[in-house]
């Protein structure tokens, strides 16, 4: 809840209540990421947080600029959200 997810991303039940990203409360759940443009894998959740541009050009997620060990936990984080 420290990152830059929170201001455009809503995931019930915390303080992330964005308005313009895609609600993420049961993102592990969802065959896929990135209005289908990855399969939802560890390795593609973490890739696309890194840099989504290299895989959707004109994304309006910009790349996040996390440390590889907040990747990871992040990365984590996310595949929990079921």
């Amino acid at each position: 809840m420290n990152g830059r997810c929170l201001g455009c991303h809503t995931i019930q039940g915390t303080a992330a209540h964005g308005l313009v990203g895609p609600e993420l409360t049961h993102l592990a759940t969802r065959p896929t990421i990135g209005a289908g443009t990855l399969t939802t894998t560890h390795e593609h959740l973490r890739d696309w947080i890194r840099n989504p541009q290299a895989f959707k050009p004109g994304s309006q997620m910009p790349a996040q600029p996390y440390s590889a060990a907040d990747l990871e936990d992040l990365t984590a984080y996310m595949e929990a959200l079921r």
